[in-house]
C-alpha cells in the first residue's frame, strides 16, 4: 500500500489517502484469498486493479484547517 501511496506522489504527483487505500483492501480481503489460491498471474491482477482504482477513489482531500505532512516526508524518499 505504502508503494502505491508514494508512487502516485512522486511519479503523478497526486495525493493517495493511505487510509483509503486501506478501507478497499479491508473490503476486498476475500477476494485477494481467492486470487492467492488461483495462481501468480491473478495476484498481479489483482494488485494492477487496486493500482487504477487509486488514481481515482482513493485520492486525498485536502482538510480545511488542516496539514498534510506526511506527503513532505515522502518527498525524502
Amino acid at each position: 500500500m505504502r508503494q502505491i501511496v508514494i508512487y502516485y506522489f512522486n511519479e503523478k504527483n497526486v495525493y493517495i489517502s493511505p487510509y483509503k487505500l486501506y478501507r478497499t483492501f479491508k473490503a476486498r480481503i476475500m477476494k485477494f484469498r481467492i486470487t492467492l489460491l488461483q495462481g501468480a498471474e491473478n495476484v498481479i491482477e489483482y494488485i494492477e486493479e487496486i493500482f487504477e482504482l487509486s488514481s481515482y477513489y482513493h485520492r486525498s482531500e485536502k482538510k480545511k484547517n488542516s496539514v498534510t505532512w506526511s506527503y513532505d516526508v515522502i518527498k525524502t524518499f
